[in-house]
């Protein structure tokens, strides 16, 4: 008898490790399709497709939990399939199957065991999901064409009101592609510069509707002492400094202005804004905005690869 109990208690122990190794293999797998997706470089041959390609933006809930980078491969290298790396929120990168649809070529669906969603790409080569369900939560996702010459690159942030702390959603800013030669004193690079602005209020998502006419030019107080054009990204060649620097911008979103001034910068790791004045720290840094008869701070999560 004591060998049948001595047997069966084998059994429940490879079962049980049997059972952890499946769910290894299951992360593993799905770190590696998610990594496959990450390190998908834009075809130059999809570059002016109107359907196809690598598109790039933000993935986040309403309720400010999850933030993240949505990678969405659209036939770039002939798959059909999307990630999500998080910035915000205690969660693994999530992979999504994916599939065009057999009626509307611009249009695709996706899924994961965590949620679902249908992404349709508008004439204007921009991805647009205000609600879809993922773990439980309401998400959006505002994606945009990536190009070899011209990537994607995101400032994720929030704002809150300091006299109504209820009235609070995300903010972030969005480089698609349009650039500038840097002023003298700057760099001899091109600045990426800020093509949107995407911020979130309890269920609604509002993407900003400005055009290149209607950029702001401004002059940077604090180190360059030179005219911008607009609200710009750098990163140096050798990576240890990125920027992210707008002052005195109009934003306009559901026909309504905002203004706002916003100057953040990593050096060799450490984290400081210029505004409200030069050289804040991260703890008391902050920008600022003004919207529809509100006012409050701004606070920048994470700045994207650039």
């Amino acid at each position: 008898m004591k060998y049948l109990v001595y047997f069966g208690s084998l059994m429940l122990l490879f079962i049980s490790c049997q059972r952890d190794a499946d769910v290894t293999t299951v992360e593993q797998t799905e770190a590696a399709l998610v990594a496959k997706v990450l390190s998908q470089q834009p075809s130059v041959e999809l570059s002016e497709s109107l359907n196809k390609g690598l598109y790039k933006g933000i993935f986040a809930s309403y309720d400010l939990v999850d933030k993240g980078m949505v990678f969405l491969n659209l036939q770039n290298d002939g798959n059909v399939e999307a990630a999500v790396r998080f910035v915000k929120g205690k969660r693994p990168d999530a992979y999504f199957v994916g599939n065009q649809d057999v009626q509307d070529s611009n249009t695709y669906h996706f899924k994961s065991e965590l949620g679902s969603f249908t992404a349709t790409v508008s004439s204007g080569n921009d991805i647009q999901i205000k609600h879809f369900n993922f773990t439980g939560r309401d998400h959006y996702i505002s994606a945009f064409k990536s190009r070899s010459l011209a990537d994607v690159t995101v400032a994720f942030g929030t704002y809150v009101d300091d006299a109504d702390p209820s009235f609070a959603g995300n903010w972030d800013a969005i480089h698609a592609g349009s650039l500038a030669p840097a002023p003298p004193g700057h760099s001899n690079s091109n600045l990426m510069l800020l093509d949107k602005v995407v911020i979130s209020k309890q269920g609604n998502m509002f993407t900003s509707t400005d055009t290149p006419s209607d950029n702001d030019s401004f002059v940077e107080p604090c180190f360059y002492g030179s005219m911008f054009p607009q609200a710009w990204f750098y990163e140096s060649d050798n990576n240890s400094y990125r920027e992210f620097i707008g002052y005195n911008q109009t934003t306009t979103f559901a026909n309504r202005m905002a203004n706002w001034s916003l100057s953040y910068y990593v050096l060799d790791g450490i984290y400081s804004y210029d505004t409200p004045v030069c050289n804040s720290s991260e703890a008391a840094g902050y920008g600022s905005w003004s919207w529809d008869g509100r006012s409050g701070r701004l606070r920048v999560d994470s700045l994207s690869d650039l």
